[in-house]
Order: structure tokens, then sequence, then C-alpha cells
């Protein structure tokens, strides 16, 4: 939380503390969105879980995130600027946008015998504005650019099993 553009909260937390916020201060409370909030978009995240039985639970997930891009990225961002390796330096802003990311998961954990848990997940992210690296023809360099939307989605299958106190084989 910010309070005139300032830090207000711990920064290496996820929530507010309201007691660090001097309210006696405060004249309006406004929530900024979107793009132009002062350091970007904030990511969020939260999920369902629901136990029909002692040994199955079925769960939903949804989360975003957020990635500015990296200082390599930033000076090699342009068929301009393109980097001959790892580049060392500083160039002028470029056009890259940060990445944004949308996940989305369900699944279903179960342990049908004391000496064994299974789990079973589909999951999909949709990522905005990806950033990727581009060799152009004939050059043995690189820069970096948005190349738009892109798309992770798949299932995964896990077992684990218990046979004795050391042995604890499992499949993902």
């Amino acid at each position: 939380m910010f309070v005139d553009g300032v830090r207000v909260n711990e920064p290496t937390v996820e929530e507010v503390n309201f007691d660090l916020l001097p309210l006696d201060d405060v004249e309006r409370v406004e929530l900024i969105r979107g793009p132009a909030a002062v350091f970007g978009r904030n990511t969020i995240g939260g999920g369902i879980n629901y136990n029909p039985t002692r040994n199955i639970d079925v769960y939903f997930s949804y989360a975003e995130g957020f990635r500015a891009p990296s200082f390599l990225e930033l000076t090699c961002a342009s068929p301009a600027t393109i980097c001959p390796g790892l580049q060392a330096g500083v160039a002028p802003d470029p056009p890259l946008k940060p990445v944004k990311a949308r996940n989305y998961e369900v699944g279903v954990r179960a342990r049908p015998w004391p000496w064994l848990e299974g789990s079973l997940s589909l999951y999909r992210t949709d990522v905005l504005d990806d950033i990727f690296s581009v060799s152009p023809t004939g050059t043995v360099g690189l820069f970096f650019q948005n190349i738009g939307d892109t798309r992770r989605q798949g299932v995964e299958l896990g077992l684990r099993g218990r046979f004795w106190e050391r042995v604890e084989p499992w499949l993902n």
C-alpha cells in the first residue's frame, strides 16, 4: 500500500499492516487499478477446496502474475540495439511492455489406501505481452520483443506410495 507514492506496508509481505497507516493524515482513499498504478499491476490469487470425504480433495485456483522486463531484455530491445552476446551496458528505455499472466487450475487429490496418494490436475496459463528473444537472419546477435499472447496448458498426474518407513516412490 502506498500513501502519496511512498510504500507504508512491509515490502516483503503480500498483506497490508493497517497499524502502520497514519490514519489521522489520510484525507481520502483511492483504489488505482490497471496499468496506471504506481508500480503496475499487483498479483492476486485465490482458490476453493471441496472435501467430499476425508480422502478426496477437489480444488480450483486462480492467480495473476506480473513480470517487468529484465535488464538484459531492456538493453537489447529492438533491431537497432542487437546484443552480440551478454551485454553489459545501458540503453534508453525501450518499448517493452511487462509480462502479465493468468493461471487457472482444477484438480482432485485422493488417498484410496493409507499407503497410496494420487492427484490429477488440469491447468492453463494465459500469458499477455510475452517477451521472447529474436535473432535476425544473418547475425549472431539477438534482441528482445513482446510477441503478444501465449498459452501454456496441460494435464498433470501424480502418484506417491509409502511402503516402508524409508521407501517413498513417486511418479509425476
